[in-house]
């Protein structure tokens, strides 16, 4: 079912075993760069959302989209690119059907995505002033209101044979129980990296590319990882199944 409930520009959404969702895009104003977030519950019998709320704070840089997940405590992690070499990262909650927006970080870097792991942490992966995939682990305390980002490590991976690295390169991140898998644009053919990962322990792989195309978005579980693009030509929407 498709149904149109606000206006705006690069949305990204998450939704968690709750039912519960939490949005966020740029405003619709062509001459402003506001994001909004809202919340709402997902109605599984009808097929449709309930939004509850609307709230504004943030600003974002050009057209990249935010990144957005939301845990099953109801706790918001987003990370969205705020100047044209700042990474703004934003941890909060879901509160009496609001978004309620508590922590701020900020680290240099581009084009960001982030992703809880399922024991609670986080990861964000960005590309550095030398355009190199990075990415740092972060840990939730004090009830959920702060996070303790750890310092920048490199994947080493780097986007290349982009045309107009601003508007096609997208970063795209998921966690499963026991792996990281990042997708980006690099060169002529999507490329997707995995690591085997435990707390305390990461150990990336071998880079693979799997298709052609722009702005991938990838989301896994223990069983599966899709992945969705756009065609770099065309205006048709590809998927990948890797099992």
């Amino acid at each position: 079912t498709t149904n149109s409930f606000t206006s705006g520009a690069v949305p990204a959404v998450a939704m968690n075993n709750k039912g519960q969702y939490v949005e966020v895009h740029r405003t619709s104003n062509i001459f402003g760069s506001s994001l909004w977030w809202s919340t709402g519950t997902i109605d599984t019998v009808h097929n449709t959302i309930h939004p509850y709320s609307a709230y504004e704070e943030g600003s974002l840089w050009g057209s990249v989209t935010p990144s957005i997940t939301l845990s099953n405590a109801s706790v918001i992690a987003a990370a969205y690119q705020s100047d044209s070499d700042t990474t703004t990262c934003k941890v909060g909650k879901i509160e009496s059907n609001q978004v309620v927006l508590i922590n701020t970080s900020t680290f240099t870097g581009s084009h960001p995505a982030i992703a809880f792991n399922p024991g609670g942490g986080l990861i964000v992966v960005y590309f550095n002033s030398q355009m190199t995939l990075c990415y740092r682990l972060g840990q939730l305390h004090n009830n959920n209101t702060t996070v303790q980002w750890e310092g920048e490590c490199t994947v080493g991976q780097t986007p290349l044979g982009t045309s107009n690295f601003n508007v096609t390169v997208t970063l795209s991140v998921a966690y499963t129980s026991d792996a990281i898998i990042i997708v980006y644009p690099g060169g002529d053919y999507l490329t997707s990296i995995t690591a085997n990962w435990e707390p305390g322990s990461i150990t990336w792989g071998t880079p693979a590319p799997f298709d052609e195309g722009i702005t991938p978005r990838v989301s896994a579980n223990d069983q599966l990882a899709v992945a969705v693009h756009k065609s770099e030509n065309f205006s048709d929407v590809y998927y990948t199944v890797c099992l």
